[in-house]
């Protein structure tokens, strides 16, 4: 929701997310199914989508030190590279 009036901005439909998504400057990222969608913040546009093969673990919550994205599961942890 917008701050003034309470009006929504965008919105996106997105797969179920499995843990908690991160928000980046101009970005957000939804942990969902087998990969990571990236969304851009101002548009609600998708822009990319990382997938994650060869794990039975969706990817769980999502953390970044500003130099990688860090994805956490119950069985994995997993670090990628941002661009």
């Amino acid at each position: 929701y917008e701050a003034k009036g309470g009006r929504i901005a965008w919105e996106t439909k997105t797969p179920p997310q499995f843990g908690n998504g991160l928000v980046t400057s101009g970005a957000l990222y939804a942990p969902v199914e087998n990969a990571i969608v990236r969304i851009d913040a101002e548009s609600g546009k998708e822009l990319a989508t990382i997938s994650i093969e060869g794990s039975e673990e969706p990817p769980g919550s999502l953390f970044s030190d500003g130099t990688r994205l860090y994805s956490m599961s119950p069985g994995e942890v997993r670090a990628f590279e941002l661009k």
